[in-house]
């Protein structure tokens, strides 16, 4: 019976962070900074292909769009059919809606039905500013996300089934979610190194080959728009030289998402133990932010923007040393949790600090692509006690995530 009260007001939760999404939508909601800009951008685009989708295709580069365009060809749809932007906007605000339920699906099934606690999480993302942002003004961000979002669901469900040709059909599902989340924002891609290494580990040959095949003919789209337009040349305007930089923001950005999961006391008794134990950790984790710190030259006078929420606060008020102090305790956050599940999680924490090699590194790059991560892909003891407690812990959950929330607001708005 209590059990059966806690869905039902979960429910009416849930009911009630939709509201605040739709007035957001009737107010224009800008809270992640750049998404009214970018979709003054997008729109032209979109408008252009619904007139003239060939010419607009081989003149794709002159919108200064770095991703693929076949996001914005289904938006033209929409825009065509419709007339506008508003509904457009509607649609894809809804369509956004399915993220939060493919993360609740995820978490059901690795964790179980039993902690019903677990159902609030997905209701986190409804204070990500970048998740409502691109809802809001019907940016790729989301779409992206729940494409990617797809393709780990159908990863688990691989390892739940034993059968061997549902697993090739999971395999398959999970390699073409994982191809449309690439071919609305790129750098996704990068995640067929960690599901082919598991992949090779888990399962035969006959799976492997036509898992190879099947992505072989998935990537002739991308091998034709390289070929019949320049787009592909105009990104690589946006990789950086300097990795470094982006190394470091990374490390930050995403610390800034794994700080509630050590809310639990038996996390923070986890890590100090760990490093006792473990002293040449500690001084390899040292070496390699005084590394960063001597390389590091990301700066607004040098045209960089954005940075992530740590480096706003701290590094651009000139309290430089405070930064690389919160980055050692972030790189020794990231390693335990990463170590102590070395053979999975270190290549997901690689994968995450290589993945956005670009001249200016955002927040959203990682918001809420980094809570999704690491309730689904990662996998340890640190992880299992945080979800055990969300009882207790859920509303830190909550809070947490509205301060950051509402410093967005503040910081954009006043």
């Amino acid at each position: 019976m209590k059990k059966l009260f806690l869905i039902k007001k979960s429910h009416y939760f849930f009911l009630f962070l939709y509201i605040t999404l739709l007035i957001g939508f009737l107010y224009g909601e800008n809270t992640s900074g750049g998404a009214a800009y970018d979709f003054s951008i997008i729109s032209k685009a979109v408008v252009s292909f619904s007139l003239n989708y060939q010419e607009t295709f081989k003149n794709y580069y002159d919108f200064s769009i770095s991703h693929y365009p076949y996001y914005y060809i289904f938006l033209s749809f929409l825009y065509g059919t419709f007339d506008s932007f508003y509904v457009v906007k509607l649609i894809i605000l809804h369509v956004s809606l399915i993220l939060p339920f493919v993360f609740y699906k995820i978490l059901k099934l690795k964790f179980g039905v039993k902690n019903i606690y677990v159902f609030y999480l997905p209701g986190i993302l409804f204070l990500s500013a970048y998740f409502r942002s691109s809802a809001v003004w019907a940016l790729n961000d989301n779409i992206a996300l729940i494409f990617f979002s797809l393709s780990i669901f159908f990863y688990l469900k691989t390892l739940n089934e034993k059968k061997e040709n549902k697993i090739l059909v999971f395999a398959l599902l999970n390699l073409a979610s994982l191809a449309l989340a690439a071919y609305v924002r790129q750098y996704y891609a990068i995640f067929i190194i960690f599901y082919f290494y598991k992949f090779f580990n888990l399962f035969n040959y006959k799976i492997l080959f036509w898992y190879i095949c099947t992505g072989i003919i998935l990537s002739f789209p991308a091998l034709k728009t390289s070929i019949y337009n320049s787009n592909l040349n105009y990104s690589f305007s946006f990789i950086t030289i300097n990795i470094f930089n982006n190394i470091t923001l990374s490390l930050s950005i995403f610390f800034v998402y794994l700080i509630p999961v050590y809310f639990v006391k038996k996390n923070i008794k986890k890590i100090f133990i760990f490093y006792k134990k473990n002293l040449i950790i500690l001084l390899l984790n040292t070496f390699f932010i005084l590394l960063l710190f001597f390389f590091f030259d990301y700066s607004p006078n040098k045209g960089h923007a954005g940075g992530g929420l740590i480096y706003k606060i701290f590094y651009i008020e000139n309290y430089r040393f405070a930064f690389f102090g919160i980055l050692l305790i972030a790189c020794l956050m990231i390693s335990h949790f990463s170590i102590l599940n070395y053979k999975n999680n270190i290549l997901i924490t690689l994968l995450i600090l290589i993945m956005f090699p670009f001249f200016n590194m955002f927040q959203k790059y990682l918001d809420p692509f980094s809570f999704i991560l690491i309730f689904s892909l990662f996998d340890n003891s640190v992880l299992k006690n945080s979800v055990n407690s969300l009882k207790k812990n859920i509303k830190f959950f909550y809070l947490y995530f509205f301060i950051i929330y509402v410093g967005s607001i503040w910081y954009y708005y006043f």
